[in-house]
C-alpha cells in the first residue's frame, strides 16, 4: 500500500511538468522581438522596435514652405548633399565663367587717347651743311600732338603730328659786325603727319604683343639744300633736325624734311600691378619725294655734299616702371639706342653711327571718374644722351664735340567712348522682356560702326598722303 501510494504521488507531479514544458515553450518563443523588415514605403529601419499598441501616433511632419529644402530651394550642407553643379546647370556655368573670362590683360588701359608730348632742350649739333663747327641750339620746343582709338581690344588707330620752335646759330661769323649772321635761324617747323595701324595682340593675360605700322605724310618743312634766295627753308630744316637731337634721335621720320616714312614695330609688353616692363623695335624708312638737289644749295666753289635718297634708322627700347599708391605715382626709366646714317654726308662729314640714350622719369594716372574709364595721363623725363652722340669723331672730341639733352613733358587724357547696342546687331542677343524701341527713333551708333568711320577716315588721309607723295615725286622727276 505504501508502494502504491509513493507511485501515485510521482505520477502527479510528472503531469504538471509536461504540461509546463508543453505551454511554455511556445510562450517563450511569443515572447523573443520579431526581427523587424523594413519598410517597401519607406517605413522603419532595420533594428528599430515597432510602436506599441495603442500607442499614440507621432505628430506628423511640418507643411512645406516655397524655397524650402527639396522644393527648389538651395540643399544644406551634409554628408549627402551634392557637389557642385551637374547637367544643363553645369554647362551654363561654364558658359558664363567663358563669358566673364578677360579677353585681354587684366589691367588693359582705356582704349582712347589724346596727349602732347613736349621736349625742350639745349646743346649742340653737327650739321652738314655748316661744316665749319658744330651748330649751337638755344632752347629748343618740340612738340608732338597724338590721338587714337582701340576698337573691339584689339584693333588700334593713331594719328601723330610734329611741330617746334628753335634759335639755331651755325659756326660761321658774320662778316661785319653790322651784316647779317647767315647761318643763325629762329624759325618754326612743322613735322609730319603720321597715321598708324596697331593690333593689340593678346599672349596672355597682363602679356601683350604690341606691333604696328605708321606712315609718315611728307609734310616736314624745310629744305637742306635750299638754294640763296630761300635761306629761311634750310633754317626750317635745321631746327626740324634739331627737334630729333633734343629728342634722342629716336623719331626720325617724323622730322625728316620731304621724306615719306614707313615705320614697322614689334615689342612686348608685361603689365600687372606693380609692375610695368616692355621691349620694342622699329625700323624707320623715309625716302625723298621732293626738295632740291645738293647741287642747287652749294655755295660757289663749294662742293656739294652727298645725299641719300632713302635713309634707315633702327631704334631698339627698353622700359621699366614701378607702380606706386595704386597707379598714381610711378617711378622708372627708359633706354634706347638708335643706330643709322644720315641723310647728308661729304667726305670730311659723316655724321652717323649709333646714339645711346637714357631717360629716367616719373609717370602718373590719375582717373576723373570711379569706373576709371576717363582721366589724366601725365609725366616729366630727362632725355640724356650718355654714348655715342651723333657726328662720328669730330662730334664727340675737341672743339667739335657737340650734345644736346633734353627735358619732357608728358600731359594728356585717356578715355573710354560710351557703347551702345544695336537693334539689329547679330552678336549681341536681345534681352527678354525688353521693351521695344520706337521705329522712328534714330538707330544709335555702336562701336563697330564708330570702328568703321575711324578707319574710312585713316584710309582717306593715307590716301591724300600717297597722292602729295606722287605728286612731289613727279615735280622732283621733271
Amino acid at each position: 500500500m505504501k508502494i502504491a501510494g509513493r507511485t501515485s504521488s510521482r505520477s502527479g507531479l510528472l503531469f504538471p511538468l509536461a504540461a509546463l514544458l508543453v505551454c511554455g515553450a511556445p510562450a517563450l518563443a511569443t515572447a523573443q522581438p520579431k526581427p523587424t523588415e523594413p519598410d517597401k514605403q519607406g517605413g522603419e529601419e532595420p533594428g528599430e522596435t515597432p510602436p506599441e499598441p495603442g500607442a499614440p501616433e507621432p505628430p506628423g511632419l511640418p507643411p512645406v514652405e516655397p524655397g524650402g529644402w527639396g522644393v527648389g530651394g538651395k540643399e544644406p550642407e551634409g554628408k549627402y548633399t551634392p557637389k557642385g553643379k551637374t547637367g544643363s546647370l553645369r554647362e551654363k556655368e561654364q558658359e558664363e565663367e567663358e563669358a566673364r573670362a578677360p579677353e585681354g590683360p587684366e589691367q588693359l588701359t582705356p582704349p582712347g587717347y589724346i596727349y602732347v608730348d613736349s621736349v625742350v632742350g639745349v646743346g649742340s649739333m653737327r650739321v652738314v651743311v655748316q661744316p665749319n663747327g658744330p651748330t649751337e641750339l638755344f632752347p629748343t620746343g618740340s612738340f608732338v600732338i597724338a590721338t587714337g582709338y582701340r576698337f573691339a581690344k584689339m584693333w588700334g588707330v593713331g594719328v601723330r603730328f610734329g611741330i617746334g620752335s628753335a634759335a639755331v646759330d651755325g659756326p660761321d661769323e658774320p662778316p661785319t659786325d653790322v651784316s647779317r649772321d647767315r647761318d643763325a635761324y629762329k624759325r618754326i617747323a612743322t613735322g609730319g603727319l603720321e597715321l598708324s595701324f596697331n593690333p593689340y595682340v593678346t599672349l596672355q593675360p597682363n602679356l601683350h604683343l604690341p606691333i604696328g605700322v605708321a606712315f609718315t605724310m611728307p609734310t616736314q618743312g624745310g629744305d637742306m639744300h635750299a638754294d640763296i634766295d630761300n635761306l629761311a627753308d634750310r633754317g626750317t630744316a635745321i631746327v626740324n633736325q634739331a627737334q630729333t637731337e633734343v629728342r634722342g634721335w629716336e623719331d626720325r621720320a617724323l622730322f625728316l624734311p620731304k621724306r615719306f616714312g614707313f615705320t614697322p614695330s614689334v615689342g612686348v609688353r608685361y603689365d600687372k600691378a606693380p609692375l610695368e616692363i616692355e621691349g620694342s623695335t622699329k625700323v624707320e624708312l623715309a625716302a625723298k619725294v621732293a626738295g632740291n638737289d645738293p647741287e642747287e644749295g652749294a655755295a660757289a666753289g663749294q662742293r656739294p655734299p652727298v645725299e641719300a635718297n632713302f635713309v634707315v634708322n633702327w631704334v631698339l627700347s627698353g622700359s621699366f616702371y614701378y607702380h606706386l599708391f595704386d597707379g598714381y605715382l610711378a617711378p622708372g626709366a627708359r633706354v634706347w639706342v638708335a643706330a643709322g646714317g644720315m641723310p647728308e654726308s661729304s667726305d670730311s662729314q659723316r655724321f652717323g653711327g649709333a646714339q645711346f640714350v637714357l631717360e629716367p622719369g616719373v609717370k602718373t594716372s590719375v582717373p576723373f571718374t570711379e569706373d576709371k574709364s576717363v582721366g589724366l595721363n601725365a609725366g616729366l623725363a630727362w632725355v640724356l644722351p650718355f654714348s655715342g652722340s651723333r657726328g662720328g669723331a669730330q662730334a664727340v672730341s675737341g672743339e667739335n664735340h657737340a650734345f644736346a639733352w633734353g627735358f619732357r613733358i608728358r600731359t594728356g587724357l585717356f578715355f573710354e567712348a560710351p557703347r551702345s547696342r544695336s537693334r539689329s546687331s547679330p552678336a549681341r542677343r536681345p534681352i527678354r522682356g525688353a521693351v521695344k524701341s520706337s521705329p522712328a527713333a534714330p538707330a544709335s551708333t555702336t562701336e563697330d560702326d564708330t570702328c568703321a568711320i575711324a578707319l574710312a577716315g585713316w584710309a582717306v588721309l593715307l590716301g591724300v598722303g600717297c597722292r602729295r607723295a606722287g605728286l612731289s615725286v613727279g615735280i622732283d622727276v621733271q
